[in-house]
């Protein structure tokens, strides 16, 4: 009862939801009394179409819906609710949430939490969810968005703590609608990742990319990955500085995110740093700026 609880069902199942609420409700105990010694909690559900409650007339865990005082970690990957249950009534000790393709009803309360973590959220209708926010997140210390999901408040909410931001981009407007934010300024750590198979067109994608790095006046460490690389080589006249170096007492690190490379970290400098330009440009179909070619950077 006390250990980490991960429950996954696969396409395999013919009545998941059903079997994955009888397993949450034995591992509950009896009246949930077990449930005030979860310290973390990871269901991930295929496929998308199990639901639990109504409208569908699909039982939910009856578990989900005692206190959980000691609950530190929530993960829901695919969690889907109608309206009706009240589901995690109470999560004082919460520090991590991380919702993935989960619908917007009956989220759990996140103000005391210091890592959100929320992607491609939709509700049981075939829109785009918006999830309210609480309107303070007095610890919140690492916000992380992607997919076509935004909170229609965010501009709204209280976050003093906010130095971590992660943006994956999927939808133009979920860069348009960061930019305004007042907390942008106060962002320590952005990391940006994009790719050509998301519904972005290039020429779209530079111009917000480029305000949301101006927003960010007190950044320190910039993480990117070479779609994001690429939009920056593009607009190389604005962006050129990043990868200056150490010179400069308030020059940002960059780092780009590579699958099997987290800390590649660029500098001009650095020999290795123009190897990785030259293939990111030719990967992407990117010119490299003018300055390469007639040598003032190489």
């Amino acid at each position: 009862p006390d250990g980490f609880y991960s429950i996954r069902a696969q396409e395999s199942y013919s009545n998941a939801s059903s079997t994955i609420c009888r397993l949450l409700d034995i591992l509950a105990g009896m009246n949930g009394n077990l449930c005030a010694r979860w310290k973390s909690l990871n269901i991930s559900i295929k496929p998308d179409q199990i639901w639990f409650g109504p409208p569908h007339n699909a039982p939910y865990p009856m578990s989900l819906t005692h206190p959980m005082p000691s609950l530190t970690r929530l993960r829901l990957v695919g969690f889907r609710t109608g309206p009706g249950a009240t589901l995690f009534p109470a999560l004082p000790s919460i520090e991590s949430i991380d919702l993935q393709h989960c619908s917007p009803n009956n989220y759990p309360d996140m103000s005391h939490a210091k890592e959100i973590h929320l992607d491609d959220v939709r509700p049981w209708s075939t829109r785009i969810a918006f999830y309210e926010l609480p309107q303070k997140l007095p610890v919140l210390e690492t916000l992380s968005v992607g997919g076509g999901m935004l909170t229609v408040n965010l501009e709204e909410v209280l976050m003093p703590h906010l130095e971590r931001l992660i943006v994956d981009f999927k939808l133009v407007g979920l860069v348009s609608g960061l930019i305004n934010l007042p907390i942008l300024s106060q962002v320590r750590t952005l990391q940006l990742f994009g790719s050509k198979s998301s519904l972005i067109h290039r020429s779209d994608m530079a111009e917000p990319i480029s305000d949301l790095l101006r927003a960010c006046t007190s950044m320190c460490t910039l993480t990117i990955n070479d779609f994001i690389l690429s939009l920056l080589l593009g607009d190389w006249k604005n962006w050129g500085h990043l990868f200056e170096g150490e010179e400069k007492s308030n020059t940002t690190r960059v780092f780009l995110c590579e699958e099997g490379d987290m800390d590649r970290w660029l500098n001009l400098e650095n020999e290795d740093t123009y190897v990785v330009l030259m293939h990111v440009a030719t990967k992407h179909h990117v010119r490299l700026p003018d300055e390469f070619y007639g040598g003032s950077v190489l």
